[in-house]
């Protein structure tokens, strides 16, 4: 029930329960953005009555950003997730995730001069973004 969530809207997101390939990405591009993704199945064993999996998922992001002064912004993601499924459809999953994110999120540009100086000094001030978020999760069905 998203009713009283989704005044402006809401996200939801559904993890996959297993996951198909190995996969690991490298890019870059302008603005010295960087970014690292991983995807990596360390248990996968299927019986004639179990299906189990447990991968781990991360991702690393980093960029200066367009603006003129940088934005020093960086994210850094990942999650895992075990998941059973037994003969008679009862399934089992646990889920963990953390998410660690810095940046320049707000910046104020103030400009001062004393009474006997000839030019105004210019600073640049800013607050930091928001620290490290951890999520946890264990759902049983039958």
């Amino acid at each position: 029930n998203k009713e009283n969530l989704a005044t402006a809207g809401f996200v939801e997101l559904q993890t996959k329960d297993f996951q198909q390939d190995n996969v690991l990405k490298v890019q870059a591009g302008q603005f010295n953005t960087q970014r690292v993704l991983g995807m990596f199945k360390l248990l996968n064993k299927q019986t004639d009555k179990v299906r189990q999996q447990f991968y781990v998922v991360s991702e690393y992001f980093k960029s200066d950003g367009y603006f003129d002064v940088s934005q020093n912004f960086h994210r850094f993601n990942i999650v895992g997730k075990y998941n059973t499924i037994f003969n008679n459809n009862t399934q089992l999953t646990i889920l963990a995730s953390t998410l660690d994110r810095k940046w320049k999120e707000a910046q104020f540009d103030t400009e001062s001069r004393l009474q006997f100086e000839l030019n105004p000094i210019s600073e640049i001030h800013y607050t930091p973004g928001t620290p490290i978020f951890l999520k946890t999760g264990i759902s049983f069905s039958f």
